[in-house]
């Protein structure tokens, strides 16, 4: 069943910042899965949520189920491991090497 105040309700500015705040003490990205357990709401229904706050540009979608919780872009280096979730993964080599300007 559908839940009619997901999305609509979140046009509330007092309402939207209360699910922002809510889903930030997760960290700076997280997944559709953990915004519902956070939200207490179906995944369908924090899914609406997660779209409508990055329509108003308080979030960003990373990937499809992913989500960047600031309103800053996310440095690349940063979100290297959330892109590969569950599996660890690391900047290496070159990348790592421009990142610390040794080269």
């Amino acid at each position: 069943m559908e839940d009619p105040g997901a999305v609509s309700a979140v046009g509330s500015d007092e309402l939207s910042l209360a699910l922002g705040s809510a889903l930030e003490r997760l960290g700076p990205a997280v997944t559709t899965a953990e915004a519902a357990v956070a939200l207490g709401r179906s995944a369908s229904s924090a899914s609406r949520v997660l779209a409508e706050l990055a329509r108003t540009g308080r979030i960003s979608r990373i990937k499809s189920g992913l989500w960047w919780l600031r309103t800053e872009p996310p440095d690349p280096f940063s979100i290297a491991t959330e892109l590969t979730r569950p599996h660890p993964a690391s900047v290496s080599m070159l990348p790592a090497l421009n990142l610390h300007r040794i080269i």
